[in-house]
């Protein structure tokens, strides 16, 4: 039979069921849905060639062939079958099935593949693409027999529902499975001692790949790992072998995340490890390493020495409304200074000064700065690190309130007998200048005074100012009595 137009079956027991030879030509649709028993049935010796698109869509097994069969899926062509109740191919005995084009599986009650009977081969060649998702059986199995083979220089993409009884890809003891192109899917696998060559990329960005039993990545294969973030299965891939992981071969991993400092990201487990990988290609960015320090473990560690190693930073207002910051370090590699900066709004900071570093040490520093003139309400610090070579980080920024402000600083009683009180303590020096601008009296030293006792100056009104460290705190106007 050829078919070079469209065949559509619709209904009724069974598709096709054939001993002769069946070729489905270029651009031409064989189309089969809603059949009760099996969708193409293939009997003795006879070859199936299809060189255009083959669906199936329901029954109860999707093609089905006999010990003696060839079906040919070529360059460019497609085997679409879904929604079957059983299997969605099923090898009855010694058959040979060639893939070139694209064979596409979803949706089975069983197995998506399954090797029934033994000596059922599958070739996927380098063209070939082999997909199979949402299988409740299981996706690609064996039965219990021996001697079945699956060869593969294309893709093989298996995702499917975990099932706890059937594993995703089921390789009997005996049988080969032998893949030098790229492995990619999700599910628990059983391999029986076959190595793993080519690509191994476990996931469906990202997922996880487990392997039953014992499981070796030969020196030719490549392992692929994704990694969006800390979180295995959902950020990055994870393989985990229940058995002893030998592993060999190359490591390729995407980061495609910013890292914390000393994120470590365990991305092949197994009862125990053993061997490493032997290249890493491309090189991991700066600060990443393969890590195999913990048992059974393969991760990615991310570490970078850091500058300065800030155990605290804190800023806090005084008692006499200035802000006290205080920080502290563990270590120090090429540290120049601190310079602390401020700002009114947490964007723009300016500059407020510089407190030298320690250069190198790995002993613990303390620093302290005083500002002295914060303004009333928030300000936002933050401590700029930098380094001998001109590099620099920032710190975090934190907020301090100021209740009112030094400006807010009452002075009582006005008019002023003898002694003038203050609202807020003062400290610094203290002058008191008369109408024509000559300073009559001045104190000095004053530390968190609530209360001065003037000179006998006579009655008239005079400014009184209060500066701190070359910095003015108020100017008031007070008038001066006599009793």
């Amino acid at each position: 039979i050829s078919n070079n137009g469209t065949i559509q079956i619709n209904g009724g027991s069974n598709g096709i069921s054939t001993s002769g030879n069946f070729t489905n030509g270029a651009g031409a649709l064989l189309d089969i849905v809603n059949v009760t028993g099996t969708g193409i049935n293939l009997q003795g010796f006879l070859q199936f060639q299809n060189n255009g698109t083959v669906q199936i869509d329901g029954g109860s097994s999707g093609l089905v062939m006999a010990a003696g069969s060839y079906f040919e899926n070529t360059t460019g062509s497609t085997l679409a079958i879904a929604n079957v109740l059983g299997s969605s191919i099923n090898f009855t005995g010694a058959t040979q099935f060639d893939n070139y084009g694209l064979v596409d599986i979803t949706n089975t009650g069983s197995a998506g593949i399954l090797h029934s009977a033994y000596n059922g081969n599958v070739t996927n060649y380098l063209s070939g693409v082999i997909q199979i998702a949402g299988n409740s059986g299981g996706q690609w199995r064996m039965a219990s027999s021996t001697g079945s083979a699956i060869y593969s220089q294309g893709t093989i993409s298996i995702n499917g529902g975990y099932n706890l009884f059937s594993p995703n890809l089921f390789v009997t003891s005996g049988s080969v499975f032998s893949q030098t192109g790229p492995f990619l899917g999700n599910g628990r696998f059983s391999l029986n001692g076959n190595a793993l060559e080519g690509i191994t990329s476990p996931g469906n960005s990202p997922g996880t790949m487990t392997f039953l039993g014992d499981q070796t990545f030969d020196p030719s294969n490549t392992l692929v790992i994704e990694v969006n973030g800390t979180t295995p299965d959902v950020e990055h891939d994870q393989v985990n072998v229940t058995g002893i992981a030998t592993v060999d071969g190359t490591l390729e991993v995407a980061i495609n995340y910013t890292p914390a400092n000393n994120d470590r990201i365990v991305f092949l487990t197994g009862s125990s490890i053993s061997g490493t990988f032997s290249s890493v290609n491309p090189a991991l960015p700066a600060g990443w390493v393969v890590d195999y320090s913990v048992a059974g473990q393969i991760a990615l560690l991310y570490s970078i020495a850091l500058p300065v190693e800030l155990l605290r930073f804190s800023a806090k207002p005084t008692h006499d409304f200035k802000v006290l910051l205080a920080w502290e370090t563990a270590s120090e590699i090429d540290n120049d200074y601190f310079g602390v900066e401020r700002s009114d709004d947490g964007l723009q900071f300016r500059s407020l000064g510089k407190v030298s570093g320690a250069g190198n040490s790995t002993q613990i520093h303390q620093y302290q700065f005083l500002d002295v003139n914060p303004k009333a309400g928030w300000n936002y610090y933050r401590l700029k690190q930098t380094d001998l070579d001109g590099a620099f980080e920032y710190s975090q920024v934190l907020a301090v309130y100021i209740e009112g402000g030094k400006e807010d600083i009452v002075l009582y009683p006005n008019p002023v007998v003898e002694s003038i009180h203050f609202s807020k303590p003062v400290s610094g020096s203290l002058i008191v200048i008369n109408q024509s601008g000559k300073v009559v009296w001045q104190l000095d030293n004053l530390e968190d005074a609530e209360t001065v006792r003037l000179p006998d100056l006579p009655a008239g009104q005079y400014l009184i100012q209060n500066s701190w460290n070359s910095q003015s705190v108020f100017n008031k106007k007070i008038i001066i009595t006599k009793k």
